[in-house]
């Protein structure tokens, strides 16, 4: 239970700084026509990753991961800044289990939170679509993807990581040191045991949304709780929305995957 605590602490403190990271935006009713090439990527497993490029190919480029339960459009405020797109060669993608990239599945199964759920469900990469590893395997699909059109060469690669992003790229460094990363940038990323314990009333929200699919009833509520929750003031109805809308397509296994 300790553990579990812990680790949704994690989430929390990323949470709580969404209002702070995520600057207001249009909502634009269509996709602009503002020059992003979008196309997909085969990750780990053969899984599906679907990419947005924009900005000058010739610069140096930037690589956003997002924050857990968000898709790419988090960096919307970044995406649509045009002192950063005519500057720079950005380029953001959907984890696995978000957006637009694939939602590989397994049997899923309720969770007693009351049992370390690191020793039934996670860690190795036949019980869980999500790890970090097969997460940092995506990182890689897409910067060869990148390394097969452009000249890193002559130019540098940035990793920016929000929350759960850091622990993606440090995975994706670990595990591919032949790739030369120039530059590192964390949005409250989570490294070091930053993550602390939950209340009893904000754990109760993480079961319903851990709950299997066939409760989603509970893990909406859940998740509207936590929206509601734990900003240190109320979210706008758009930016409820936008993390809300996001987060009710992950399927039961991503929202497992950070236990």
């Amino acid at each position: 239970m300790n553990l579990f605590k812990f680790f949704l602490g994690f989430i929390f403190t990323f949470l709580t700084i969404s209002t702070v990271t995520v600057a207001q935006v249009p909502l634009y009713t269509f996709p602009m026509d503002d020059g992003t090439k979008s196309y997909y990527v085969t990750g780990g497993n053969g899984v599906n990753i679907f990419v947005d490029e924009k900005g000058d190919p010739t610069k140096t480029t930037i690589i956003f991961s997002s924050g857990f339960l968000t898709s790419r459009t988090s960096w919307d405020p970044q995406w649509f800044d045009s002192e950063l797109y005519e500057n720079f060669h950005l380029v953001r993608y959907d984890y696995r289990g978000m957006g637009n990239s694939d939602k590989p599945t397994v049997n899923s199964h309720s969770v007693d939170l009351n049992t370390d759920p690191s020793t039934i469900y996670m860690g190795n990469i036949d019980t869980n679509p999500y790890s970090l590893d097969l997460k940092a395997d995506d990182l890689f699909a897409l910067i060869s993807k990148l390394s097969s059109e452009y000249d890193f060469k002559e130019k540098k690669i940035v990793l920016v990581g929000w929350s759960i992003g850091i622990p993606v790229s440090l995975n994706f460094m670990k595990n591919y040191p032949d790739i030369k990363i120039d530059g590192l940038v964390s949005a409250a990323g989570l490294v070091n045991n930053t993550g602390r314990e939950l209340d009893d009333k904000i754990l109760s929200f993480f079961q319903t949304m851990i709950d299997p699919q066939k409760n989603f009833d509970e893990v909406i509520s859940g998740l509207d709780a936590i929206y509601r929750t734990i900003s240190f003031k109320p979210f706008s109805d758009e930016l409820h929305s936008l993390f809300l809308g996001n987060s009710v397509m992950a399927p039961f296994e991503y929202r497992m995957s950070v236990i």
